[in-house]
């Protein structure tokens, strides 16, 4: 399983950026052959590895987790629309000492 740290380039994904002080838009998760990530208009959704845009992409491995737990959570996540109102909780934003 790998971790994919993206750095998007719409308005909501700079808007994350920006509100959490951060390089990364959101993170996607590869298991296997195929990448599961929820993007802006598009929700949830599962595409094939080789079809994925790796541009921009900062990839980590990770280890120490139930794979297959991972793997029906995120089955059961596909289809559902981007969490609009989830990107609110980064307001306001405030620099933590």
């Amino acid at each position: 399983m790998r971790l994919l740290f993206c750095r998007g380039h719409g308005l909501i994904a700079a808007a994350v950026r920006w509100m959490t002080w951060g390089k990364y838009s959101h993170v996607a998760i590869q298991i296997g052959d195929w990448v599961y990530e929820a993007l802006a208009f598009k929700g949830v959704r599962k595409i094939p590895a080789v079809k994925y845009n790796w541009k921009d992409v900062d990839i980590f491995t990770s280890n120490g987790y139930n794979e297959a737990a991972v793997l029906v959570f995120l089955e059961s996540q596909l289809g559902k629309p981007y969490d609009y109102l989830g990107v609110l909780r980064f307001l306001p934003r405030w620099k933590k000492a």
